[in-house]
């Protein structure tokens, strides 16, 4: 009888888990989300300076490639 209580006991704790596991789609949706709070506090103004300055070294590298082209000694 006692090894029936004891049993029975164990089946209960394993049953209740503390921690709830959260679904794989709550997971999902805490990623979204998480990206979007991120996203959404970013500051543009760092993008299009970003940009500027990626446009602006292309067009560097580019006139220095045709200043190469114009000076070949061969």
């Amino acid at each position: 009888m006692h090894s029936l209580l004891i049993s029975e006991r164990n089946q209960q704790q394993i049953r209740i888990d503390p921690r709830p596991r959260a679904t794989l789609i709550d997971r999902l949706a805490m990623r979204i989300g998480l990206w979007l709070l991120i996203w959404g506090t970013r500051n543009p103004d760092d993008d299009r300076e970003a940009n500027r300055l990626y446009l602006e070294r292309e067009a560097r590298e580019r006139e220095w490639v045709k200043l190469q082209q114009l000076h070949r000694p061969y």
